[in-house]
């Protein structure tokens, strides 16, 4: 349509990145309810990309046709990879385009596409604020107390509570009348478990004996079902897993892996109670489908950062998921078993926090501005979210900015609280000494303050800025 906005929204990331990216894609819809919005993502999630609920257009790029015979000359490199860009780009310009990833092939991208207005990380530029904000909390993983799709979310209009991932509504059918087993609609009292046995990262996939520990405590003991979804990559580890459950048991196991489509997966996550899963994409999708989660985080995987952004989600830790490590032990499976089997039951979860002693459960609470991840007793977060206290901090950088006057939904009592203790004086020397040395002593300073020196360095002048109106609240000049 003549004199339409044209938004183009660049996102290279894997699968579960793009589902976690509707809240922001939702948030950009109601902010332009008349614009034609246009999503470039890796071709190997196109399918993905499909059932996006707030895009008119999707456009797959090849990221393996990136030309390999780069010479390393700045010219030759150029025209190599305008020709590649050439080679899939649409003939349109943006009046808006805004780029979710940083590096250099997402920046190759974002640069070829013709925009009057272009936001996100790039070459030459300073960051906009939330990748800033992401780049330097990244400095140290275990600090991290905001979930990216919040991060993601920022670089649309400040409205809150950022809302949960969102898809199109899935037509399912009668292809999953085999959730009754007697080909009609089941009654309610047949609960069904969907286990998703892959992951695409090696060291988050499930060991089959980790597996089988996991199905045989969903399925012993009680009336329920169970459907093992997944790839053609874990068709044989389906098999072996069938041949783990009791013969008694094994017609209440069906097995779909590697006979499903995108959209069918979803339809089989619509009509399932609870999926159990490693941090996958389809944990993600499973949120956006509505669907309760148990998600495993056990290798390198923080459900504060990436776990499923809904309500009610819980995640199973192990206790230094930040570092690379063993398989989880058949206690740690049957505990996420026992979380399963208590979200169906509608039964509480804190009596089970004593359950494993290499785990713990985190469960996802709605909060004024989104989605937190919180231990199901206090203190028992394990290692991560080190940097909670400073919530408040970031989310004024992440949103507002040096905005004195806009504060984000109930961040004033925080920030109250938070400069009513010595951090007050604390971050404003910080501050200080960053701008005056550049923080020359960051290697003798504590894993939390050289983290937070970083993020003081991404914002200085904001840090200024708001310590300074904290400070004086504090002294009475400034009422909150």
């Amino acid at each position: 349509m003549t004199g339409t906005r044209k938004i183009g929204v660049v996102q290279l990331a894997r699968f579960g990145d793009l589902v976690q990216t509707t809240p922001f894609l939702q948030r950009l819809r109601e902010q332009e309810p008349g614009a034609s919005i246009s999503i470039i993502v890796d071709r190997r999630v196109e399918a993905v990309a499909n059932l996006l609920d707030d895009v008119d257009e999707v456009i797959g790029v090849d990221l393996a046709g990136i030309p390999a015979h780069l010479t390393g000359t700045i010219l030759a490199d150029y025209e190599n990879l305008r020709a590649w860009v050439k080679s899939w780009r649409r003939d349109t310009d943006y009046d808006r385009l805004i780029l979710l990833n940083h590096g250099a092939i997402p920046e190759a991208v974002a640069s070829f596409l013709g925009a009057e207005r272009r936001e996100g990380p790039g070459r030459g530029s300073a960051f906009d604020r939330p990748h800033r904000l992401l780049r330097a909390a990244l400095s140290n993983r275990a600090f991290i107390p905001l979930h990216l799709s919040e991060v993601w979310a920022a670089y649309g209009p400040r409205k809150f509570p950022v809302p949960a991932p969102k898809i199109k509504p899935v037509k399912s059918g009668t292809t999953f009348a085999f959730l009754d087993g007697k080909g009609h609609v089941r009654d309610n009292k047949n609960k069904v478990f969907a286990v998703n046995l892959g992951a695409g990262a090696a060291g988050r996939r499930m060991s089959t004996e980790n597996l089988a520990a996991l199905v045989r405590t969903l399925v012993n003991g009680n009336p329920y079902r169970l459907v093992a979804v997944g790839t053609d990559d874990d068709r044989q580890t389906a098999a072996r897993l069938m041949q783990s459950v009791p013969l008694n048991n094994r017609n209440r196991v069906i097995d779909l892996t590697g006979n499903t489509t995108l959209e069918q997966l979803t339809g089989v996550l619509e009509a399932v109670d609870v999926l159990i899963s490693a941090d996958t994409g389809t944990l993600q999708l499973a949120a956006a489908a509505g669907t309760a989660s148990v998600g495993l985080f056990f290798a390198n995987a923080n459900p504060i950062e990436t776990g499923a952004y809904s309500p009610g989600a819980v995640a199973v830790v192990r206790r230094d998921t930040l570092r690379p490590g063993p398989q989880p032990s058949a206690g740690d499976m049957v505990l996420a078993a026992k979380v399963a089997t208590r979200l169906v039951q509608g039964q509480p979860l804190e009596d089970l926090e004593d359950e494993s002693d290499t785990c713990f459960v985190l469960v996802a609470r709605s909060a004024p501005v989104g989605v937190e991840y919180e231990p199901l007793r206090p203190g028992s977060k394990g290692n991560l979210g080190q940097g909670g206290r400073w919530l408040p901090l970031l989310r004024q950088f992440l949103w507002a900015g040096d905005r004195i006057g806009e504060t984000v939904p109930g961040s004033r009592k925080a920030w109250t609280d938070l400069f009513g203790s010595e951090d007050a004086l604390r971050l404003r020397d910080l501050h200080d000494q960053i701008v005056q040395n550049g923080g020359k002593q960051l290697e003798s300073w504590d894993e939390e303050t050289r983290w937070l020196a970083h993020i003081v360095a991404e914002f200085p002048n904001e840090t200024a800025l708001w310590t300074a109106q904290m400070l004086a609240s504090k002294a009475g000049r400034i009422h909150a």
